[in-house]
């Protein structure tokens, strides 16, 4: 008889461990809806509705499509129109191919080899374009222009095979590369937000001193970063006549190198 006695408390200690086990359980995972509801609402509220977070972007050429990023993944000549700019899932410079332009003519002050101007365009994660706008407007600095492009080399400024050129009146989305030694480089694309007010400070010169090589905009808030690339672009830099002894091709840098 005490057997059955001792059984049937048994029996209640594992309903009673049961019901308490799924009670915790039950407590856990509401905490863990209603953490994963907060978060979410906050970045609902911190995404701004007219330009979402970007799903991918492409650099484009007059129309024609050097490469797309999407989800990590690059393709490079997606519509199979830019031989001359890419090759061997990179992108191409060489003076050979004629995807880079010798400015010596233009700016004989200044000689360099970079290509014609080319254009950055975010979509969503749909494909939607997302028209960002401009940082200045006729030289002013935009109310609205509280985006701007970024970009960072995974080599540093000595051993960096590439750099990137924005001129005065190239706009905050478009940019020219330039082949500065031999050798093969990867940069990554970002964009940074300001809500605060911005200041825009010139760096470098031109022959237009009021049209300098490089503005770049202070902002009065710390920035946020609402896109990075995963993955860098790679980029391979041929070799032509007039590398220098330090295995640089000639270029004047008296513009910002970031």
């Amino acid at each position: 008889m005490w057997y059955l006695v001792d059984r049937r408390i048994n029996l209640i200690r594992k309903k009673i461990f049961v019901i308490m086990l799924f009670q915790n359980l039950t407590r856990v995972l509401l905490t863990l809806v209603l953490v994963t509801f907060i978060v979410t609402a906050c970045n609902d509220e911190d995404e701004d509705p007219l330009f979402p977070i970007p799903g991918g972007f492409s650099i484009q050429l007059e129309g024609v499509s050097l490469v797309t990023y999407d989800n990590g993944t690059y393709e490079y000549d997606p519509d199979g129109a830019a031989s001359d700019f890419v090759d061997n899932d990179m992108i191409m410079l060489s003076v050979d191919r004629g995807s880079l332009i010798d400015t010596r003519e233009t700016r004989p002050d200044s000689p360099r080899y970079i290509t014609p101007l080319v254009e950055i365009d975010f979509y969503d994660d749909l494909g939607n374009d997302i028209l960002y706008p401009e940082e200045k407007i006729d030289g002013e600095i935009n109310p609205g222009g509280d985006y701007r492009l970024e970009w960072e080399w995974v080599d540093d400024i000595h051993n960096r095979r590439a750099n990137i050129e924005q001129h005065g009146d190239d706009g905050s989305w478009a940019f020219h590369f330039r082949a500065d030694q031999p050798g093969e480089t990867g940069v990554i694309f970002k964009i940074f937000r300001c809500e605060g007010d911005r200041e825009i400070e010139s760096h470098g010169s031109s022959d237009n001193p009021n049209n300098p090589q490089r503005t770049e905009r202070v902002c009065s808030l710390d920035e946020g970063e609402v896109f990075r690339a995963s993955a860098p672009l790679m980029i391979h830099v041929d070799e032509y006549e007039g590398i220098e002894e330090n295995g640089r091709y000639p270029h004047d840098r008296h513009f910002r190198i970031r």
